[in-house]
């Protein structure tokens, strides 16, 4: 198709270059012809940009290490915002500050495009890959090429333990279900009947993640007795948790206590306990450093609360980082340090 419309315009210009002989004067000729020229080079550049950018081309930088005298760290974040991971981002830029410079790519959190995106800056010239992966898709295959290659990966939140990543950076999910069993323990006493939302993109089967969080919960529930834990899968979405909520506080009983273990299904379920009447009676305890959350926290509205520091999970990154460039060993699970914060004003309902 390529040939033929190239033949097609080298045939326009010569029509075009004939009219101009016979009726134009040699100075508009030439003119004539340097317009042509520009339209054609102007043509040419036109299309190369453009299959670069079907290709796919536009998100591999090219950026050399060595350039502004710092190394290059790849991000990848999936494209549902958190905004945790945005502070993290900028709070890693400011860690780094020469040594280290990160740049961000995001990815669908379903279907293939997280495969492409990772095997596009693993090409890219970077010095490593910080990549929280998703749980849709098994991008192991891509990290081992990446680490092959000597670019050394390093996966946050989410593990993949067969793969031949360098580091998992992450909170302990059987921690993280331990601490939140023992704010239920703390801010609710007496509690037997809760449910719980499972963030993931798979709704036929927990993540290792997730089970390990539920394995900690109920850990840290076992002292509470007969405690009924109703477990739903929340699958990326504006609304999902909402409705899973809804879903949950139509039961009866209600559940006495919900667990949300991202902040935006915290947020929503916070939302949804207002609009349905329920505060006081079911009580939230999740995930989330938003401002409204912390402020949820302290007037009772919200019992407990996992939180996140930004500065400390980016100091722990950096020093990671740049103790791998220095070619010192690193342990292959660096756990990354979360709060767990109790609610007193809950505590007098």
């Amino acid at each position: 198709m390529s040939c033929r419309l190239g033949f097609f315009l080298a045939s326009k210009l010569s029509l075009l270059v004939g009219i101009a002989d016979i009726l134009l004067f040699p100075i508009v000729k030439k003119l004539f012809l340097l317009a042509a020229a520009a339209l054609s080079i102007a043509f040419l550049i036109s299309a190369a940009l453009s299959v670069g950018f079907l290709a796919g081309l536009d998100q591999i930088w090219t950026v050399q290490s060595g350039d502004e005298g710092g190394r290059m760290v790849a991000v990848l974040l999936p494209s549902e915002r958190d905004p945790f991971w945005d502070d993290l981002v900028v709070s890693l830029r400011k860690e780094g500050q020469s040594n280290l410079r990160f740049e961000v790519a995001r990815y669908s959190p379903s279907g293939e495009n997280a495969r492409e995106v990772i095997e596009k800056t693993a090409l890219s010239e970077v010095d490593a890959l910080l990549c929280l992966p998703p749980d849709s898709v098994d991008v192991t295959a891509v990290v081992n090429t990446a680490e092959a290659r000597g670019l050394p990966v390093l996966l946050l939140e989410n593990d993949l333990p067969n793969s031949r990543r360098k580091v998992f950076l992450g909170a302990g999910s059987f921690q993280m279900g331990h601490d939140v069993g023992r704010l239920i323990r703390t801010t609710v006493p007496g509690a037997h009947r809760g449910g719980v939302l499972l963030s993931q993109s798979n709704l036929d089967r927990q993540t290792v993640r997730n089970s390990l969080f539920l394995n900690g919960l109920n850990d840290g529930l076992s002292r509470e007795g007969d405690f009924t834990l109703q477990e739903v899968i929340s699958p990326p979405g504006r609304f999902a948790g909402e409705e899973l909520v809804w879903s949950l506080l139509r039961q009866d009983p209600s559940v006495q206590v919900l667990v949300t273990t991202n902040p935006k299904d915290t947020s929503s379920a916070l939302q949804t306990i207002v609009e349905a009447n329920k505060v006081g009676k079911t009580r939230l305890v999740g995930v989330g450093e938003d401002p409204g959350l912390q402020a949820a926290l302290h007037q009772g509205l919200i019992s407990g609360l996992i939180t996140r520091d930004a500065d400390e999970w980016a100091a722990v990154i950096s020093t990671t980082l740049q103790a791998l460039f220095s070619g010192k060993s690193v342990s292959s699970y660096i756990n990354l340090p979360i709060h767990s914060l109790a609610s007193e004003a809950a505590r007098g309902h």
